[in-house]
């Protein structure tokens, strides 16, 4: 920014020019120079003023303003402006002003300007125009006259220090409108208070202890007050109607409020969730409560108001639960959580809470929003639904414990039908029966681990630990080999063997076990029979691709599958369970997601057409 030079000889000259205040003081903080508008202002001599600081001549409050004014334009070296009010025999003066670092001829810091610009008529009518707004919105509400009134005189007497106002009116039938201050003081002025009709009233009157005459703002400040007071009067009176365009704006803006208020209140009170308003002062406070959050709870709106809703956790500490509601709260952002609660009479119950935040149109913080849902029978329906998921994997999981069996239980069966038939004949040696016994033995053990895989599976309380997806995934492919073997379904698998998971083995066994028991009701439909299993990394996430040749689900309900008890198959075949606990397995077990698609492609020069289904977990 260009710095603004002068010539110290001409600086007296220079700030005469200008109507407004000006002074300037040296990086000391004392006044060297200042015009003589300043000095008429402030009825002083400029020897009075020279080589005084702010404290020398200003109220601390002032004075204090003026210094970090001042520290700011050193800060910026930019020119700042501010508005400033200061008490000057005993009346409130407001100056716009403006500050600026001033140089000399060789660019040598001189000080700080300043130009005021008296702009205190003009506040006086802003504040006026306020009042009037307050006053005009105070009577729309407010029908006790006598409270209008007084509310007149305060707001007349809070903008004119040392003066008492009061109404007196003509009418002595109605002495509660009267409204004079029991004063002593000498001096009065009064404005007629007039009707509509022209009608002679009364008189708003000014008492002081000077005999100054008003100013042209008292004068202003008493005709307005007047007129107000002829507004509240002749409603009283329901004489006439106000004229005023503000007062009638007013209303049809607060008539549309009630009507969206009593609106908004039925809603609220006929929903079928709990909702409460909380105060957002950091105690998070009930304000309100709506008549389903008693229902749900069981206290009445009189206990739980005034109170924080941590009563509704008892002894029951989440502390992580907790901790995500004070972090949305500190965060000032919408969270949603479920947690266990209770009761009043100790009932526990399931609930689903939202939390928002709510902002004024001046975008400040008011209150939080809560919405809560009992979701306690949906819990146990979830409990049943996994439940009955269960024992379709145990259905599922004989049919494929028995293709497993089938070729140990044959070599034990063969084996020892060939013993019996050796030593009835006396063919049986001993190195044949050892050998035998121990072929026998083998296929036991591979039956015992079978037996072991397969309850390990149906496990679904494992804890979460760090595994290798590879393992894993072998270990489900043992499961399946004797279902694949039996239905002619060739397996093609591409792994990353380097790849660690942390979450629970079991169930994402148990994943596959879904989506391949799927894939192979409708791979035996087909000649040639292909299911395929990839894992990889990609953008720092484990991705386990799971697809087959089966011809893919219809698109008219590919978007379904993971719904509850919704199946494709036939009714006594399936519960329609299995992917909808794989979806809660990998989404909210595992922090995953998973999703399906039908999609083409080649192998071994084969076009092939069938449903691919994508798990994608966070890595480690």
């Amino acid at each position: 920014m260009r710095k603004q030079k002068f010539d110290i000889k001409y600086i007296d000259t220079y700030i005469e020019l200008f109507t407004d205040l000006v002074f300037i003081k040296n990086m000391k903080g004392e006044y060297t120079h200042c015009n003589n508008a300043y000095l008429e202002f402030f009825n002083r001599k400029k020897e009075e003023i020279i080589g005084k600081n702010d404290y020398d001549l200003l109220p601390i409050k002032n004075a204090d303003k003026c210094i970090k004014d001042d520290q700011n334009v050193l800060k910026s070296t930019h020119p700042i402006d501010c508005e400033d009010m200061f008490t000057f025999k005993e009346q409130d003066i407001y100056f716009k002003t403006t500050k600026q670092l001033i140089y000399d001829n060789e660019e040598k810091l001189i000080g700080i300007i300043t130009i005021a610009r008296d702009i205190t008529q003009i506040k006086q009518y802003q504040l006026l125009y306020e009042d009037n707004n307050a006053l005009l919105e105070y009577m729309h509400y407010e029908f006790n006259t006598k409270k209008i009134l007084s509310k007149i005189v305060e707001l007349s007497e809070k903008r004119n220090k040392n003066i008492k106002c009061s109404i007196l009116l003509l009418d002595k039938n109605k002495e509660y409108l009267q409204h004079i201050h029991s004063n002593n003081l000498k001096y009065h002025w009064s404005e007629p208070i007039y009707s509509k009709n022209n009608l002679l009233l009364g008189t708003f009157t000014m008492h002081s202890d000077t005999q100054n005459s008003p100013n042209d703002f008292q004068h202003q400040l008493m005709i307005s007050y007047a007129h107000l007071t002829a507004i509240s009067l002749e409603k009283e009176d329901k004489r006439v109607e106000s004229d005023v365009r503000i007062r009638k704006v007013l209303e049809k803006q607060l008539i549309r409020k009630t009507k969206d208020l009593r609106l908004f209140k039925q809603v609220i009170d006929n929903i079928n969730y709990g909702v409460l308003i909380t105060t957002a002062d950091g105690t998070n406070k009930l304000l309100y409560a709506n008549e389903e959050f008693s229902k749900i709870t069981g206290y009445t709106k009189e206990e739980v108001l005034g109170k924080n809703c941590k009563f509704l956790q008892g002894d029951d500490l989440q502390i992580k639960k907790i901790n995500v509601i004070k972090e949305g709260i500190k965060k000032r952002k919408k969270i949603q959580v479920e947690l266990r609660n209770y009761k009043k009479d100790g009932t526990l119950f399931y609930n689903l809470l939202s939390i928002a935040p709510v902002y004024s149109k001046e975008n400040q913080l008011i209150n939080f929003v809560g919405i809560q849902k009992d979701i306690t029978n949906l819990k146990k329906q979830e409990a049943q639904m996994a439940e009955q998921a269960k024992l379709a994997s145990m259905g599922e999981m004989i049919t494929n414990i028995a293709h497993q069996w089938r070729q140990p239980l044959s070599v034990i069966s063969t084996a020892a039908t060939g013993m019996q038939l050796q030593r009835e004949f006396g063919l049986l040696k001993d190195s044949d029966f050892d050998k035998t016994c121990n072929a026998i033995n083998e296929n036991v053990q591979y039956l015992s681990k079978t037996i072991d895989d397969f309850k390990n599976l149906l496990q679904n309380d494992s804890p979460k630990k760090y595994f290798n997806l590879t393992k894993v995934i072998n270990n489900f492919l043992s499961l399946i080999s004797g279902t694949t073997t039996n239905d002619q379904i060739t397996v093609i698998v591409n792994l990353d063997d380097s790849i660690e998971i942390n979450g629970y083995e079991n169930e994402l066994n148990q994943c596959f076990m879904n989506i391949f028991n799927n894939a192979r009701d409708a791979l035996l439909k087909q000649t040639n029979r292909l299911f395929f299993m990839e894992s990889y990394m990609k953008n720092k996430k484990v991705v386990i691709r799971l697809k087959d040749n089966a011809g893919g689900i219809p698109d008219t309900v590919i978007n379904k599958v993971f719904e509850p008890y919704f199946t494709t198959k036939h009714q006594f075949q399936g519960t329609g369970l299995g992917l909808h606990m794989t979806y809660n397995l990998i989404e909210e077990g595992m922090k995953g997601r998973i999703k399906v698609k039908n999609s083409s492609f080649n192998y071994k020069n084969i076009d092939c057409y069938g449903a691919e289904f994508l798990i994608i977990l966070p890595y480690l």
